[in-house]
């Protein structure tokens, strides 16, 4: 017997997402940018369930940082604008 079972779909949507980089006499580590400049900006759009997402884009682009966001890594830096997960606008804390 073969049982169905209901999958869970996620969308996250990502909305005027940024990360601010601390200065480097508050967290001195190497390579860390002066005075709190954005490191990534602006970056919006939509992950969807099932489907397959590449993130692409020349060495230097960002794509790291983009990836160590999301997965809430970002600890040398301020992360602000929208995480909307089904909807729900979710802090990074919770995750």
């Amino acid at each position: 017997m073969v049982s169905s079972t209901k999958s869970s779909s996620l969308l996250f949507n990502l909305e005027s997402l940024a990360l601010r980089s601390k200065s480097a006499e508050s967290y001195p580590l190497p390579n860390t940018v002066q005075n709190g400049r954005r490191v990534l900006e602006g970056v919006t759009g939509e992950i969807k369930a099932g489907r397959l997402t590449a993130i692409m884009g020349p060495s230097g682009a960002g794509k790291t940082t983009f990836m160590s966001v999301l997965a809430g890594k970002a600890h040398y830096g301020k992360v602000v604008g929208d995480v909307f997960i089904n909807g729900v606008d979710v802090a990074f804390s919770t995750y």
